[in-house]
Order: structure tokens, then sequence, then C-alpha cells
């Protein structure tokens, strides 16, 4: 498996699948020196790579949800028929004798019980831990790992059967120790992010004027610097050597300025970036109040209060915020999350559920 080549599907949040596979050619090059071909579709895209090379993505990719090793495709009309081609698989080889938890998905399809296949699935995995028994090495690698996870997909009768190298949700970097209110998924960040970012060069002053819990100011420095929690694919039986993980070079870089009015929060915010050892010039103001800033080629990206998740007494506030960020700072790139479209330059997306919109001014 080591040269061979291994197909993954990269599981991705909408509307971000084209974003995300850009994401993916860029940093496979800068860690592998080689040209990675990307097939997008709904839901994410899908690679054919070496598979150190496609478990190793799960370090450095900060957009998608999952990495998930793609282990078998075939028709599928019947249970008997899922039944016989899982339990004929060797399951040791990856997760020893454990079960995983089933994720199953079904779409015009004559299987449509997610019950019954569920059930199936439980007693093929019996079978084949009946059928080709674990060692006491392999048992013992997998036994303590709780998140396992198998992918089933039924769409037409044509079954993909997936294993998630990811485990836990890749945007949990286990980087931020304290959570604030109402913040955005770090994988979403680190969409809008590279949205802005992504056609830069040089250095540039980039401030989050409303920072919360710092989750913009802390995915723009990691960027390209690998996350080191762990992941799925380390407690799998299988073998490989642990990739070395080292920050990728880019050719950008920032000065980090974040502000919050609540104290608490810039609290948290603080501990956070202390978590991290990132460099950052907090303040503790309003921001309709603050005066002008000496912040040329500055980028501003910020998740301001909407009404949903925080409250906001001002009806007016997100446009009293816009005028005065264009009147305080020499901005280059202003992008607001916002409930409200704006007329040109967005990307709808959710949040927690919540259909948002990005705004650039």
């Amino acid at each position: 498996m080591q040269n061979t080549l291994t197909t993954f599907f990269i599981q991705v949040p909408p509307p971000f699948e084209l974003l995300a596979s850009e994401e993916a050619e860029l940093k496979y090059k800068l860690l592998f020196n080689e040209k990675l071909q990307t097939t997008v579709v709904p839901g994410g895209f899908n690679i054919e790579v070496e598979y150190y090379k496609g478990v190793t993505l799960n370090h450095y990719l900060k957009i998608p949800n999952k990495i998930l090793l793609v282990l078998k495709t075939f028709k599928c009309r019947d249970l008997p028929k899922l039944f016989n081609q899982i339990s004929k698989f060797k399951w040791k080889h990856y997760i020893g004798d454990k079960t995983p938890k089933f994720i199953i998905n079904t779409k015009q399809s004559r299987l449509i019980n997610t019950s019954k296949i569920e059930k199936t699935l439980v007693e093929s995995f019996k079978r084949s831990n009946q059928m080709f028994l674990s060692s006491k090495k392999e048992k013992e690698k997998t036994n303590d790992y709780q998140h396992f996870n198998l992918y089933i997909q039924i769409i037409d009768d044509n079954c993909t059967v997936s294993l998630d190298t990811s485990g836990e949700r890749m945007s949990l970097r286990k980087e931020r120790i304290q959570v604030g209110l109402a913040p955005i998924r770090e994988n979403l960040a680190a969409a809008l992010i590279y949205q802005t970012i992504k056609n830069l060069k040089g250095h540039y002053n980039f401030f989050d004027p409303m920072c919360g819990s710092g989750v913009f100011i802390i995915e723009v420095n990691n960027f390209f610097k690998p996350t080191t929690r762990d992941y799925a694919y380390k407690h799998f039986v299988i073998n490989i050597e642990q990739p070395k993980l080292t920050r990728l070079k880019s050719n950008i870089s920032f000065n980090l300025y974040g502000n919050d009015k609540s104290k608490e929060q810039l609290q948290i915010c603080e501990n956070n970036l202390k978590n991290c050892q990132i460099e950052c010039l907090l303040s503790n103001e309003d921001i309709l109040n603050i005066e002008k800033k000496d912040l040329k080629d500055c980028i501003i990206i910020t998740n301001p209060p909407y009404g949903k998740r925080v409250n906001i007494e001002d009806s007016n506030f997100e446009n009293k915020l816009v005028q005065k960020i264009k009147a305080v700072i020499d901005y280059k790139y202003f992008g607001l999350i916002s409930l409200n479209r704006n007329k040109k330059n967005i990307l709808k997306f959710k949040n927690g559920g919540i259909p948002l919109f990005f705004n650039y001014y």
C-alpha cells in the first residue's frame, strides 16, 4: 500500500469544495513537491495518492471536515450482498477486532432502511472477526481508541465503503483551551481566510476588531502550520512511518492585531493565543469608538454579533461598524460575516445551521 495509489474522499462543508481542493493542491505541492489532481464533487473532492501522503494531509488541510479512505465500491441491491462484501473484508488490518460507528447514507437505492443496514453491518463485522482473527498486537494497537467511523454510501445501488482517517472532525484542532460566545467553526474561519489571502504575497497587518476567543487570529497564524492532535489513522493496525510535521513555507506573513469590547472575551482570547504561542497585540475598545489606526495594507476579517446567538440592541449596528472601519483603517480587504447579503463579492454558507453571508467591503 505504501507505493500504490489509494483513493481518498476529502469531505468539505459546502460551498467550499473548490476552495478546499485549491488548498489541497497548494499544500500537497509544498509537502511532496508533486502536483495533486483533484476531482471536485458535491460535498468534497477525490484524490488518488500514496496512502501515507493521504493521511498526512490530516495535519495540514484546514478547510475540510474529514479525510476518508475509500476501501471498496460495489453494486449492492440487497442486504445479503452487503453482508457478503463487508464480512469478507479483512478489517483486522485497519481496526483490529473493533466494530466502528456506522455513518449511513442512501439515495435512489433499493436499500433505504438504515436500521436494517446497520444491523447487517454489525453482523458482518462479527463474521469478519471470526474469520480473520486479530493478533494480540493488533488488538492492543486499536483497543484504546474510540473514534473509528465507517462511512457507507449507497447511491443508485452503488455502494462505497470508506474508513475515516481523521476520527474527530478536523475543525477540532485542540488548539483553543477556552471557547467564547457564538464562535465560528475553525474550518469555516480558515475557508474565509484562504478565500481572502490566496492570491496575496508579502507582509500584511491582520486585524479582527471583534475577536472573541481568537478563532480568526489563530487560523490565519496557523494556516500553514501542521495540527498535531491525534487522528484515527495513527491507531490503524497498518504501520506507516509517522510524518515529520513542519510548518510549510509560504509567501505571505502577518502582524496580528485583535480587539474586543468585552474584557472577559479578550481574556479568553489572550489565554488561547498564549496556549498556541502566538504573538498578537490585543486591545479592549468599543469598535464604534476607536480612533484612526496606523495599519496599512490591513486585512480585516471579523464575526460580529448579528442577533441570532448573541443579541444586539442596535439594529443599525452592522452599518455603523462598516462605516467606522472605512473611516479609521486603511484596509486592503475587509470581510464581515452577516445575516444580510451585500450587493457584491459574497460567499453564502452555514455556521451552526444558521445561513450566513461573508461580505467584502
